[in-house]
């Protein structure tokens, strides 16, 4: 959870900052706002602490106090949507009964499978990285995967011999253009500036974005 926390803790912080130099949203942007008004989230019962409302914002759950100051830029009504399991977050998922699941699951075999039906919407979770020769189509537990290593409390647990951890996204982009690799999860901006800024036009976001991040 330390892993998460830190990337959430980060998202206020760019929103305020983006809210004072930034211009009105873009046309794709737009579109999606007035198509969502009301926006759905799953959230596991465990972290009902992180929705806690205060008439002090400073007091506020850190969820609750991003959500607020999204709608505040918005204009749209977020809306929790409970949970007792990840599995059962994958279903919301799969069903449409949720947009995104602001508490996602580390990333395994399971979660691949319901992958491109993400519309999750933060730049900051994690995204896969794939070729688009060898989209994962039918993960299986014998996918060579590897995982960019932020250097945080709780990292993913690693399956096998067929899971590796670096901090060194070079090297991890490169194992994935020779094949040494079949998936790589990393960080969705991460990822994309890696593959703006790669020779090989193959790689692509595969999975969990199966459209641009919102935020």
């Amino acid at each position: 959870m330390h892993r998460f926390m830190l990337k959430i803790l980060a998202l206020p912080l760019y929103i305020y900052g983006a809210s004072g130099f930034a211009g009105p949203f873009n046309e794709a942007e737009k579109s999606w706002i007035d198509a969502h008004p009301v926006v759905k989230f799953s959230i596991h019962e465990k972290y009902a602490p992180y929705l806690h409302e205060s008439p002090h914002p400073s007091d506020a759950g850190v969820f609750k106090s991003l959500l607020a100051k999204m709608q505040e830029c918005t204009r749209q009504e977020f809306i929790p949507v409970w949970r007792n399991s990840d599995q059962e977050g994958l279903q919301q998922l799969a069903a449409g009964d949720v947009d995104f699941i602001i508490d996602p699951p580390q990333i395994s075999n399971d979660v691949l499978k319901f992958g491109a039906l993400s519309n999750s919407i933060f730049w900051g979770h994690d995204a896969v990285v794939t070729k688009t020769s060898n989209t994962l189509k039918n993960p299986s537990n014998h996918i060579k995967l590897a995982y960019f290593d932020r250097g945080l409390e709780n990292p993913p647990s690693t399956h096998g011999e067929q899971t590796i951890q670096s901090h060194k996204a070079a090297h991890l982009i490169d194992a994935l253009v020779k094949n040494d690799i079949e998936a790589l999860v990393m960080p969705a901006r991460l990822a994309l500036h890696f593959i703006s800024e790669s020779k090989h036009h193959d790689l692509h976001l595969d999975g969990l974005y199966s459209r641009e991040p919102f935020a």
